[in-house]
């Protein structure tokens, strides 16, 4: 497999583009954090790796109150609560031996929309209950933010050339006089 040389430290989805920042991780710049502003709208298969982090930021916001410490998660993903969070962001912070995850969203409430920043969960020798899920499918949205920054983007749109059959000549003859 290709090492890469750089890493994913923080994104969010902003109108439909994405705003990223990234360490560089050897050469002459290593260590320096990069931040950029997409220019290009994203693929949805990033945005559908975002919202599998919903169910995440609903149990952190402890919207599921009937559920014990044994339901799985995927069902957590079925009630109809996750529909009303929408994660667009995480920060990763912290050494890789002590990393952390903060993830960025919304809830809507029948008053509007709160935006909703989590608490640090640790990645490693958490007490949270879903870390390794949580693990893996942020692994997912950081390998679809990388897919984004190498060019996977939107497909874009382009105006097509409309032909009718006919041809600016039979129009000289349609002349009103």
């Amino acid at each position: 497999m290709e090492e890469k040389n750089f890493e994913i430290k923080s994104s969010k989805i902003v109108d439909l583009y994405l705003h990223y920042s990234y360490t560089i991780k050897d050469g002459v710049n290593q260590g320096d954090l990069v931040n950029r502003k997409g220019a290009n709208p994203i693929h949805e298969d990033l945005s559908k790796a975002f919202s599998t982090l919903d169910v995440f930021l609903a149990h952190i916001d402890e919207a599921y109150h009937w559920a014990d410490n044994q339901t799985p998660i995927e069902e957590l993903d079925q009630d109809i609560v996750t529909e009303g969070y929408a994660v667009t962001g995480f920060k990763l912070v912290g050494s890789e031996e002590n990393q952390s995850v903060i993830l960025i969203g919304t809830k809507n409430t029948t008053y509007g929309v709160i935006d909703i920043v989590t608490p640090k969960i640790k990645l490693e020798n958490s007490i949270y209950l879903y870390v390794k899920p949580l693990e893996e499918r942020l692994n997912s949205v950081i390998t679809e933010v990388e897919l984004y920054h190498n060019g996977k983007i939107a497909p874009k749109y382009e105006q097509q050339e409309m032909k009718f059959g006919i041809e600016e000549e039979d129009f000289e003859n349609d002349k009103v006089e």
